[in-house]
């Protein structure tokens, strides 16, 4: 029976138009199948128009590599969209929801958003999770998902203009110890002013090429491991507390410091 997911919140439809657990009566918070809907828009949720399909019960993987959610000018201070949940915080947060269906949708829905994160999610080649407000705990969520799905094909991720310190960056940390983030080249964690230091454990992002830092102002050391480091650009305009000491960082022979304001990338 072929199922279509509408990224834009539209429903979940399964054949032609039946909307599986509809019910007026009761809040769509609290119905299973609407929550697996919400849940999976956080995964791919995007710029993009395009739907993804459920055929005969398995997820596609989703047509975009891209997810960018990015948060600029007057959109900053509006809604936070909230990173994707493990499989394993879906499935707890799954046991009070509803199913007006089949007696066996909870594990059918348990089971599908399992796929989507090692199917979907872990193919992705971008993530821009730019002005969204984060703080430590939203970090966390997100460390978290990327200990199960380790987006071993990401290229870029871009966390600017949030608000989380090193502590919640030390969870980032812990998951690329993990594996997670192997081929990222390009991190942009520029203009996140509660930022005083990164941690040792992400110098094993041994692929990274460009790392954007730009605008941290608070921020006073880099980790020591750098030297170890492919970086071909570093970014390090308005960084007041760090600027001083460049002079006598241990960086790779191949780095740039890059200390003038680049070009914006809100477009």
């Amino acid at each position: 029976m072929a199922s279509t997911l509408d990224p834009a919140g539209r429903g979940l439809t399964v054949g032609s138009s039946k909307t599986i657990g509809s019910s007026k009566a009761m809040r769509r918070d609290d119905r299973g199948w609407p929550s697996f809907e919400e849940a999976a828009c956080r995964l791919f949720k995007s710029t993009s128009t395009k739907t993804y399909m459920l055929p005969n019960g398995s997820f596609q993987v989703a047509p975009s590599k891209v997810v960018d959610l990015r948060k600029v000018g007057d959109e900053q201070g509006t809604e936070i969209q909230s990173p994707p949940m493990s499989a394993a915080r879906f499935q707890d947060a799954l046991e009070p929801k509803v199913f007006r269906g089949e007696p066996g949708d909870a594990k059918v829905v348990a089971r599908l958003y399992r796929q989507l994160i090692e199917d979907g999610f872990n193919g992705l080649t971008k993530l821009c999770y730019r002005g969204q407000g984060w703080e430590d705990e939203t970090l966390y969520e997100l460390a978290t998902t990327l200990k199960q799905a380790p987006c071993e094909h990401l290229i870029e991720l871009d966390l600017s203009h949030n608000a989380f310190t090193t502590n919640g960056l030390e969870s980032l940390a812990e998951a690329v110890q993990m594996g997670a983030l192997s081929a990222l080249r390009i991190l942009n964690l520029s203009h996140c002013p509660k930022l005083v230091t990164l941690p040792e454990a992400m110098t094993e992002l041994m692929e990274l090429q460009v790392l954007r830092i730009e605008g941290c102002v608070y921020l006073k050391t880099l980790p020591q491991g750098l030297i170890r480091m492919a970086i071909k650009e570093l970014y390090v305009y308005n960084c007041h507390a760090l600027i001083p000491t460049i002079p006598y960082l241990q960086l790779p022979t191949v780095t740039t410091v890059i200390q003038t304001e680049a070009a914006s990338d809100d477009a």
